[in-house]
Parts: C-alpha cells; sequence; structure tokens
C-alpha cells in the first residue's frame, strides 16, 4: 500500500543524487503497469494522461493508504514530463536497498540526459552508486545489471568511458 512514508523515502533517495532539485517523483502501485520496469520517467506528453489515468483507476487507488487519499488527486495530477514513477515494490522492506537506490538514480539519469538507455544514463546511475555505496556493496548489483550495461549501442560517444568505469572499477566488461 503506498503511504507517504514510501514516498518521503524514494524522495529523499533522489535528493542525494546532484542535479535533482526539482525533479518531481511519485511512489505509486504495484498495479500501474509499466511492463517488466519497476520505475520509469515520462519522456513524452501521451505518457503524462495515460499515466495520472492508470494512477486514478478505482484499481490502484485502492492499494493508496487511506491517510493519502486526500493528496492523491493533486499528487497524481502533477504528473508531467520528466517525473519519476517507482513502483511501491521497490520501497517495500524486502527490496535491497542498494538496487532501490540504483533503479532511482538510473530514472534520474533519464530526466537529464534522455530517454533511451545511453551510456550518460548508466554513467549517472552508475557513478551515484559507487559516491553514496561504494564499491564493494554495489558488486552483485552491477554484475547483474551488466546486461543492461551491454545494450549501449557502439556508437555512443559515451559508451567507451562507461566500459572504463565498468571494468576498472567492478571487472565488469561490455
Amino acid at each position: 500500500m503506498v503511504n507517504n512514508a514510501m514516498i518521503l523515502a524514494a524522495q529523499n533517495i533522489l535528493a542525494q543524487a546532484p542535479n535533482s532539485a526539482g525533479v518531481n517523483l511519485l511512489v505509486v502501485p504495484d498495479s500501474v503497469a509499466m511492463g517488466d520496469n519497476p520505475a520509469i520517467t515520462i519522456k513524452q506528453g501521451i505518457h503524462v494522461g495515460h499515466y495520472r489515468n492508470l494512477c486514478n483507476a478505482p484499481e490502484s487507488v485502492k492499494y493508496v493508504d487511506p491517510a493519502l487519499l486526500a493528496n492523491w488527486p493533486v499528487l497524481v495530477g502533477n504528473i508531467a514530463i520528466d517525473t519519476i514513477l517507482v513502483q511501491e515494490g521497490v520501497m517495500g522492506n524486502g527490496f535491497n536497498a542498494v538496487l532501490r537506490d540504483t533503479v532511482i538514480w538510473h530514472e534520474l539519469g533519464h530526466v537529464l540526459h534522455g530517454r533511451t538507455e545511453n551510456a550518460q544514463v548508466f554513467l549517472h546511475e552508475l557513478n551515484q552508486i559507487l559516491n553514496v555505496h561504494g564499491q564493494p556493496a554495489t558488486q552483485a548489483i552491477v554484475t547483474n545489471r551488466r546486461p543492461s550495461y551491454n545494450s549501449v549501442p557502439a556508437n555512443d560517444v559515451n559508451r567507451p568511458a562507461l566500459a572504463l568505469l565498468l571494468l576498472n572499477t567492478w571487472n565488469v566488461v561490455i
């Protein structure tokens, strides 16, 4: 159930990253479909109304804490381009804390560097988790996310910097 504490916790994680001031983030019920992603960044106008409708649908609202219901329409109404939506499961007690932070900072990378899975988005994510959690605590997360990093197109001008950071810090080859 989405509650105010979850939203504040996610916003506090976001605020640890440089350039996050003014970025809108909302934790939404897991019933808000985002494909296979635990979080997304709204990058196209057509998605603003779509996600507002999903968040206000009865099958979503029933998973909003009653104490938050009065403010829910306002929070959902603030969904706009570059809003980060995070599914409630990411903020749950059983979700890995380093992965949780990675998910949120990855989405901030999309706010700052565009909608595609490009090297700048991943460099932002990696530098942030490294700065906050250090190399040992992030090794397993980075190793498991290797296929995502490897999906960066070969012609991305920042791919060499991404490859170098992954290799030198985590011994991950892309």
